[in-house]
């Protein structure tokens, strides 16, 4: 009778992204941020109006991407399931400057709020998912 093969846990069978794809995904929406900003705000005049719901709804946006990074992601401890919410934290904060750009008077402000946003998203976090420290007490020497 054919048994099945017995089969490794998941986890250590999942593939992974490499920490190249975290990098080159975090550089790829920075730098289209930036391209898009100086593309369109290079000779944009500056304008006075008083804050409205755009303004606060990429402020909401920067404080939910910092709620992914600082609440969520540690919770995580697979790096494929950690990568699409790395992605939905990018976009958050990449999201504010957008609508900074395009849609409202405070464009640079917002553009730096989200440029901070994503600042916050290094994926230096993703170094230590992808190699894991072994639990518990460790002696030295």
């Amino acid at each position: 009778m054919n048994r099945p093969a017995a089969s490794a846990p998941a986890s250590a069978s999942a593939p992974r992204p490499p920490l190249l794809v975290w990098w080159v995904v975090w550089l790829a929406l920075l730098g289209g941020v930036i391209v898009i900003y100086s593309v369109f705000l290079a000779r944009r005049p500056p304008i006075e109006a008083p804050w409205g719901a755009i303004e606060l709804v990429a402020c909401g946006q920067v404080a939910l991407s910092a709620a992914v990074r600082w609440l969520v992601l540690p919770r995580f401890r697979e790096p494929m399931r950690a990568f699409p919410i790395f992605i939905i934290g990018m976009a958050l904060a990449e999201g504010a400057a957008i609508l900074g750009i395009f849609l409202s008077a405070y464009a640079t402000e917002l553009f730096v709020l989200g440029m901070a946003g994503m600042m916050q998203l290094v994926p230096f976090f993703a170094a230590k998912l992808l190699r894991p420290e072994a639990d518990g007490f460790r002696p030295r020497g």
